[in-house]
């Protein structure tokens, strides 16, 4: 089974599903890249653009392989094994020729179909192998001497690929079948080439060769994190300049470009989010490290919409706030009273319809409750949230900040509550436990059931609940909370 993300016509992921794919072949249209020298540089890319009836197969070629060095133009080329040679090849070779009578008998890049069917019934088979002047060698006889599983890198994560080494000896030495790794040494003499032995694919339909360390791409991955917080940026939309190639992140921040179609260089890639300033970055997408992509954003510089009075500020704070001296008593009083109580001032103006008026909210983080009030002293001024929220600069982001927060104080007593009913469920059924011990039960129950907010509702793509963690806060404050309240109930 493999992921499929779902995205609208904007290319925004919506969906993330499990499917099982339907006669697809997880290299089937993947760029594929092959490392090499001490800098592990890109020297040769393949990708297979169509593999029914034959293989459409588009390459680009960075390394001189005669000459020992990288071309100065890249070398790009379109190219088709028949269904007949995909089936029925005698000849393999390694080498794309302008010449279509080069490529007539050949199976580039892996060996034919009948060829592997017959290393799986007797054991071996006999090919030749075809250098860069067309000239094919004498047959060599191939078994398969180790059935393995090979790392390769899928979109910057390992996975393990089902491979067979086939070695050999020439035909007309009537060899035994070697140990695995032990055949004898053949290259050819014009290319240089080991010949005798080879790592392919274990699939009867595409028995391809694929090198170690090959990296496989069916998308451009990346990050886009916060530079203070190190948090994923939802929403931002990230492009590579000059391709048709962009995205939006999801809100971990990951994203998924798709593949260009150029030969890989030097690329801008920018990237824009509410609230961030720009990002941009040239990047050389040949390099082994290229991928994932990381993007690192700076907040825009805003000035807060509200002021935060606790008792251990209000005498620094109260004093510089736009209010009269009756709010600011009544909030100082507040604190005195009720000190754990956080007061939200609103550093913009609040204007109900006979002119500007003073208001503010008094939360509570210990219950969540929390009341809007204004300077006549009264408590749970529906004015007073109302002229607040309908002054409040937009997008309000605290109220995002709020409703997340609340909301996770509210899950944490029904996953508390839920936790208490396994307990006496548990009970019912014949089980022997104090009332601490029941308040135990249920405690851990809850902070069981909280991690499914680490796997489902925090990724659904767009949840207005996830806003710079503040669910998780008032979910752990809630459940704390909790422990404290009930554990001297359940005494």
């Amino acid at each position: 089974a493999v992921l499929e993300r779902v995205g609208d016509t904007a290319g925004r992921p919506l969906v993330v599903g499990c499917r099982e794919p339907v006669g697809r072949r997880w290299y089937d249209g993947a760029r594929v890249f092959s490392y090499g020298g001490a800098e592990s540089s890109l020297v040769f890319e393949r990708q297979f653009l169509r593999l029914e009836p034959g293989l459409d197969v588009e390459t680009v070629d960075y390394w001189d392989d005669i000459a020992g060095k990288f071309h100065e133009s890249v070398l790009r080329g379109s190219w088709t094994i028949d269904q007949e040679e995909l089936e029925n090849a005698r000849v393999l070779t390694l080498w794309l020729h302008g010449n279509r009578a080069f490529h007539k008998g050949r199976m580039w890049d892996g060996i034919s179909r009948a060829a592997y069917r017959e290393l799986k019934s007797a054991g071996k088979t006999t090919l030749r192998y075809r250098n860069q002047e067309g000239v094919d060698s004498d047959p060599i006889t191939y078994w398969e001497t180790a059935a393995w599983k090979m790392k390769l890198t899928l979109n910057n994560r390992e996975f393990q690929v089902p491979v067979i080494t086939i070695e050999g000896d020439w035909e007309k030495n009537n060899a035994p079948k070697p140990e695995a790794w032990k055949s004898p040494i053949l290259k050819d003499p014009k290319d240089g080439f080991v010949i005798s032995r080879w790592t392919l694919l274990d699939d009867p339909e595409y028995p391809v060769f694929f090198r170690d360390g090959d990296c496989i791409q069916t998308v451009i991955p990346g990050t886009v994190t916060d530079a203070h917080s190190g948090r994923g940026v939802d929403d931002a939309r990230v492009a590579i300049v000059g391709t048709s190639s962009e995205t939006s992140s999801w809100p971990d921040g990951g994203f998924s470009l798709p593949l260009v179609r150029q030969p890989y260089r030097e690329f801008e890639v920018r990237a824009s989010a509410p609230g961030y300033a720009p990002w941009s970055a040239t990047l050389d997408f040949r390099a082994a490290d290229a991928f994932p992509i990381r993007v690192v954003m700076e907040p825009e510089a805003r000035s807060e919409t509200f002021a935060w009075i606790e008792a251990g500020n209000a005498a620094a704070v109260l004093p510089g706030l736009p209010l009269g001296a009756r709010s600011r008593r009544l909030i100082g009083e507040v604190l005195v009273e009720r000190p754990g109580v956080v007061v939200m001032v609103p550093l913009f103006p609040v204007v109900a319809e006979e002119g500007p008026v003073e208001a503010w909210v008094e939360i509570s983080p210990e219950t969540g409750e929390c009341w809007p009030r204004m300077s006549d002293g009264l408590y749970g001024s529906t004015l007073a949230d109302w002229l607040i929220s309908k002054a409040a600069p937009k997008p309000w982001t605290g109220q995002h900040h709020a409703i997340s927060y609340f909301s996770g104080r509210i899950a944490a007593w029904y996953l508390h509550a839920a936790g208490a009913l396994d307990a006496v469920g548990t009970v019912v059924d014949g089980a022997e436990m104090s009332l601490p011990e029941m308040h135990r039960h249920a405690a851990r129950v809850a902070r069981a059931l909280a991690r499914m907010y680490d796997h489902a509702v925090l990724k659904v793509p767009g949840n207005p609940l996830v806003k710079g963690g503040s669910l998780q806060r008032g979910l752990e404050d809630g459940l704390q909370w909790a422990d404290r309240y009930y554990g001297e109930v359940w005494k």
